[in-house]
């Protein structure tokens, strides 16, 4: 009986620690590819201002 208290026990602690860290970890996901996709939008602008023509008459 002892022994069943305490596997219930791991078993919440367990459950518990899952459902902390996998909402975590998926934000975390999200968040980065989120960043991902804005950074190579940014860098995508930057190449195409860098590929424009300079002005050079005065």
């Amino acid at each position: 009986m002892k022994r069943d208290l305490h596997l219930k026990k791991v078993y919440v602690a367990v459950a518990l620690t899952a459902l902390t860290i996998l909402p975590t970890a998926f934000a975390i996901g999200a968040f980065l590819d989120n960043n991902r996709k804005s950074n190579k939008a940014t860098s995508m602008t930057h190449q195409q201002t860098e590929a424009l023509p300079k002005d050079v008459g005065n």
